[in-house]
């Protein structure tokens, strides 16, 4: 599987490309988690916020594939997940990544990765559909 890698403090997250329609710079300051601009319909999830590391730079948008239109434009109507600088792109293989052990269930974040690979830092794989699907379940109660 192709994934983009980002780095953050103590881990580094894996981004599936099979979810992600285009990469972009971003250069504004994410003000908060979830942030809908009501202008062009756009969604955005900062993830440093999300997992209360306000510390770290956001680099780079993700903006993911909309399954519903994948003729829609670009611009309009996304969602985009903001995060640390985008490192590299590389292929992981099924047989590296394990499910998360049970004791990251404490974690309420868990639910958004799919699985774990153990180097000298942890490789969380993110799960994006779980993640927009918690996020919008959050704003919409």
């Amino acid at each position: 599987m192709r994934v983009f890698l980002c780095d953050y403090s103590g881990f580094i997250l894996a981004i599936p490309m099979s979810s992600v329609c285009a990469l972009m710079l971003y250069e504004n300051e994410a003000r908060q988690t979830v942030e809908h601009n009501a202008e062009n319909g756009n969604t955005y999830i900062s993830l440093p916020r999300l997992f209360e590391l306000g510390e770290e730079n956001i680099r780079h948008g993700i903006i993911l594939k909309n399954t519903e239109d994948e003729d829609q434009n670009i611009d309009k109507n996304r969602t985009i997940i903001l995060t640390t600088e985008v490192k590299c792109e590389t292929e992981l293989k099924d047989d590296e990544i394990y499910p998360l052990p049970k004791i990251f269930a404490i974690w309420r974040l868990s639910a958004m990765f799919s699985g774990i690979r153990f180097d000298s830092r942890p490789l969380l794989l993110l799960d994006t559909g779980q993640l927009v699907q918690n996020l919008y379940k959050e704003l919409t109660a």
